[in-house]
């Protein structure tokens, strides 16, 4: 699973957690 896209999910996730 490459990085970036964990990093993406990741960003997604905490956006939603936020808002």
């Amino acid at each position: 699973m490459p990085v970036s896209l964990i990093e993406g999910v990741a960003s997604i996730v905490i956006v939603l957690l936020e808002s």
